[in-house]
């Protein structure tokens, strides 16, 4: 087995960078919103209140999964849920809008 020694020289940085990243990953922890509660997946997700209860009514964010109602009522919401939902909800959200102008665009056409 052939080791480089040329590049044992580099181990330092590469230490340097870890701490860094590590820095930095304290950093963004420091700041991450607190997705157990409502504001901040509002924020989160960037919807208004309006669209969040939407969601809710409509069952695309559904209760034991993506929220539980604590002993006060409040809604006490599952942050990897949220995080999921997010990823799927601006994919299916842009697909909706785009069928949505669609069958405008046919009904349009038709109507004239």
């Amino acid at each position: 087995m052939n080791i480089a020694y040329e590049n044992l020289d580099l181990i330092p940085k590469l230490l340097d960078l870890v701490i860094d990243l590590k820095n930095e990953i304290e950093i963004i922890k420091a700041y991450k919103p607190d997705l157990t509660k409502q504001k901040e997946v509002i924020s989160f997700l960037g919807i208004t209140r309006q669209t969040l209860y939407n969601l809710i009514e409509k069952k695309y964010l559904i209760e034991d999964i993506h929220f539980t109602i604590n002993e006060k009522g409040h809604k006490e919401f599952n942050p990897e849920a949220i995080i999921e939902f997010k990823k799927h909800y601006v994919k299916h959200a842009k697909t909706e809008r785009k069928e949505t102008k669609l069958v405008n665009d046919i009904m349009s056409r038709l109507a004239a």
